[in-house]
């Protein structure tokens, strides 16, 4: 878990929130698809923060709209 919260320094909590949501969903999925219940892993938590960093690069968070590129 250490590379989890290594990887998630920079998130705020409704990235968090978001992180989790996403996890959960996407377990939820798995389940009604192969009826099986399976662990969280860390690379759930690693593709959901990549999912919650490339959302936040494109959305264009408002304390970034005043700044240059």
């Amino acid at each position: 878990m250490d590379l989890v919260v290594e990887k998630s320094i920079w998130l705020s909590w409704a990235d968090i929130e978001e992180i989790v949501r996403i996890i959960a969903e996407e377990k939820a999925m798995q389940e009604i698809d192969t009826w099986k219940i399976s662990h969280i892993t860390e690379k759930d938590f690693f593709d959901a923060i990549e999912k919650i960093k490339k959302w936040t690069k494109t959305k264009n968070p408002i304390w970034f709209t005043n700044q240059k590129s």
